[in-house]
C-alpha cells in the first residue's frame, strides 16, 4: 500500500533479528515485525494496527 511518502511492507515472518520495542506503543516485537517507511525512513512496528497509528501520527513514531 502507497500513500504519499508513506509505505507498508509485507511481515517479515521469517527474519530472526534480535527483539525490539515497538516505538508506536512499546510492546516487544517478536516476529520481525511490520515494516513502514514513514517521511523517508523505514521503522519497524510490532502489528498492522501499529502501521496505521504510525501513519497517523507519523511524526511521533519517527522520532521514537
Amino acid at each position: 500500500m502507497e500513500t504519499g511518502n508513506v509505505f507498508i511492507h509485507q511481515k517479515m515472518e521469517d527474519n530472526k533479528m534480535a527483539e525490539s520495542k515497538c516505538p508506536v506503543c512499546d510492546w516487544e516485537i517478536k516476529d520481525g515485525g511490520v515494516k513502514v517507511t514513514v517521511a523517508g525512513k523505514e521503522i519497524t512496528v510490532c502489528c498492522d494496527e501499529c502501521a496505521t497509528q504510525a501513519i497517523a501520527d507519523h511524526a511521533k513514531a519517527v522520532t521514537a
